[in-house]
């Protein structure tokens, strides 16, 4: 393995970040389907949330599949910390946010 600065070797994937635009979008589309899924099986927020769009993580396949994803915004959040919805984990495994 070729030797580098520490700061350098967190923030930079040679392998993910120089792979092919097919293989890139294979790997995006992985991380994507395990992200849902862990999402849904693991934190009732999101679960309540994809299941009000109507999609479960078996339904998330590729990334074509993010426009059917909800969109959540900071006052969906904001109702969250209030207490008038279901609480996701501290730190959210899978988060699409729209401000506005």
């Amino acid at each position: 393995m070729e030797h580098r600065p520490l700061d350098e070797r967190r923030w930079w994937d040679e392998r993910a970040q120089t792979l092919p635009r097919p293989e890139l979008r294979l790997l995006q589309e992985e991380r994507l389907r395990v992200a849902v899924r862990r999402a849904f099986e693991g934190a009732p927020f999101w679960r309540s949330r994809l299941e009000a769009a109507g999609v479960g993580p078996d339904d998330v396949k590729t990334l074509d599949d993010l426009a059917r994803m909800p969109l959540t915004r900071k006052d969906d959040l904001r109702r969250r910390e209030a207490g008038t919805e279901t609480r996701p984990p501290a730190r959210p495994t899978c988060a699409f946010i729209k401000d506005h």
